[in-house]
């Protein structure tokens, strides 16, 4: 098995997801016009380096352990609808088809959520998915994390989880991101790609000669 592995925001989408959500749910009225300032304040600690995941995904899970799983799996629906599928890099989406025709295998690996983020990697044909885990107690979300964070290190660490469960290895495997936060990973493989690199991290790839994609111009 050779596997190929890929960030989701800012990599496949143009964007944030769990910041889109936030703005979904302010719009909707689930949450207080102040959750979409800690949010931007959040997301901006993302791209700096400094982000405390924990923290943060407590604060992204909190409004699930307000509704019921079906009420939320509806709003869901829409948000995708609407903030999501619009939002996929077309021209990301060859590189996926390149990998399926290598025959090798595709996982989505994310610190966002696995709420958000299944149902994008059934849309995007991802068989394999590695995300943050939103906990789930009696069929109701607590509005906890469950596990380990799937990011930094973290992702090093599920991965690993992964690669034992299923007797796999590295060997010849690729990861395609954005963010400094996935430098970890991006060592680990044999064949690390920046995708619109954050400037940390297109600093580190170009002098580690590592693969950059930009976004073609029109």
């Amino acid at each position: 098995m050779t596997l190929a592995l890929f960030d989701l925001d800012n990599t496949l989408l143009e964007g944030d997801s769990e910041v889109f959500w936030m703005e979904y749910l302010l719009n909707m009225g689930m949450v207080h016009n102040r959750s979409l300032d800690q949010m931007n304040a959040y997301h901006k600690q993302y791209e700096e380096g400094t982000l405390n995941i924990r923290e943060y995904q407590s604060f992204v899970l909190a409004p699930l352990a307000k509704y019921d799983i079906t009420i939320l799996e509806a709003h869901r629906t829409k948000f995708l609808s609407e903030k999501i599928w619009h939002r996929i890099r077309k021209w990301m989406l060859p590189r996926l088809e390149w990998h399926r025709n290598q025959q090798h295998t595709l996982l989505l690996i994310t610190a966002t959520n696995d709420f958000i983020t299944t149902p994008i990697a059934n849309y995007l044909e991802i068989p394999h998915l590695l995300a943050s885990q939103a906990e789930i107690i009696k069929g109701s979300f607590t509005g906890k994390i469950s596990g380990i964070p799937c990011f930094r290190d973290g992702k090093v660490a599920k991965l690993k989880e992964w690669l034992s469960l299923h007797d796999e290895d590295t060997s010849g495997s690729w990861f395609y991101s954005d963010s400094r936060n996935d430098i970890p990973l991006l060592q680990e493989v044999a064949h690390p790609v920046a995708v619109t690199p954050d400037p940390l991290l297109k600093d580190f790839a170009e002098k580690q000669e590592w693969m950059i994609m930009e976004m073609p111009s029109t």
